[in-house]
């Protein structure tokens, strides 16, 4: 399907309302990608609040 393997979750450090922003998803992905080149950002919705989550991934 095109999409990287990604081990798990590696961080949750994001501001909280990132992804609620326009264009959120991009701002996540490069957040993530900014703290360590492998990490894989995206928006999942937890418990009715999406948070952007950086996950491990070595593609």
């Amino acid at each position: 399907n095109g999409e990287a393997q990604c081990a798990g979750k590696r961080s949750e450090a994001a501001p909280e309302n990132i992804c609620n922003l326009e264009d959120g998803l991009r701002t996540c992905r490069v957040f993530c990608t900014t703290v360590d080149g492998y990490l894989r950002g995206k928006c999942d919705n937890e418990d009715g609040e999406i948070v952007c989550n950086c996950y491990d991934c070595e593609a």
